[in-house]
């Protein structure tokens, strides 16, 4: 191949400012895409777009905006199409994990914190994109899974809402089919984050619920849930022990962006290295 495989095509990554959307948008501008990065606070974000820049020599677009904002989400494509006229990716790579709970002891505020940000940001965004793609037939959604759609074994209210998104990829999907319009699925691993589920090398962020390099957990009758605490089965029924490499999960999302994969509709890919087998 002599030419970039993502070349000349726009593509905005939400949560963008760290972590794997920092990593999307390093692959993707290696590519040759323009890319509009959106994260929650403009300093960090705005940093990380210039870092990105400077390391790939592409364009990339930073532009502040709350996944789970009504009003940041039509700024944010307003912006983009008034400064481009145009677009042709999105990857919805922001999320709420919460506190890794069984559903008996969770409440509203927290149910309304996931699904706002999960479910009905996901939907505004998907919303606009399609009602673009459609409009020139031609364009990709790629939404961010999670392995819990294979094995729902975390916070009981991020599964539900991952379980949303999956039926909603997949209508759209089926809806597009046709069409030059494609809609997708990607599931990482466990990774270092920040975020909380995944955190592994962040001080200040509680990481008992991750193995130590020599733990070995086996799964045999009931499993404890203390304090609804889904953590202890968590261990118990994955080897999360297996980080994914972040740069594997990136050059799937370039593939399946790229015009290679103009075949590839309504898929769920999963890059893991077997962590949740």
């Amino acid at each position: 191949m002599n030419r970039k495989m993502l070349d000349g095509k726009i593509i905005i990554v939400v949560g963008a400012s760290g972590g794997l959307g920092k990593v999307f948008t390093t692959e993707f501008a290696k590519e040759g895409a323009i890319v509009v990065m959106t994260g929650r606070n403009e300093e960090k974000l705005r940093q990380a777009a210039a870092e990105v820049a400077e390391e790939t020599g592409g364009r990339t677009f930073p532009v502040q905006a709350d996944y789970k904002d009504k009003e940041d989400c039509d700024r944010l494509f307003d912006t983009v199409l008034a400064e481009f006229g145009t677009f042709d990716g999105l990857v919805t790579n922001a999320s709420s994990t919460g506190e890794q709970l069984s559903l008996e002891v969770t409440d509203e505020a927290y149910v309304d914190e996931i699904i706002d940000t999960d479910v009905k940001g996901l939907i505004r965004y998907n919303r606009r994109a399609l009602q673009h793609f459609l409009e020139k037939d031609s364009g990709c959604i790629l939404n961010i899974g999670s392995n819990n759609l294979q094995h729902p074994i975390c916070d009981s209210v991020y599964c539900a809402a991952k379980y949303a998104m999956y039926g909603l990829s997949k209508q759209l999907a089926m809806r597009c089919v046709g069409t030059g319009v494609r809609v997708n699925i990607l599931n990482p691993g466990s990774f270092p984050s920040a975020s909380g589920a995944n955190a592994t090398t962040f001080a200040d962020v509680d990481t008992s619920h991750l193995y130590d390099a020599g733990e070995l957990v086996q799964a045999s009758g009931r499993i404890p849930v203390p304090n609804g605490s889904m953590i202890p089965i968590m261990k118990a029924r994955t080897n999360r022990a297996v980080p994914v490499h972040l740069e594997q999960v990136a050059y799937a999302a370039v593939y399946l962006l790229s015009d290679l994969a103009t075949d590839v509709q309504g898929q769920m890919f999963t890059i893991d290295r077997g962590g949740y087998l």
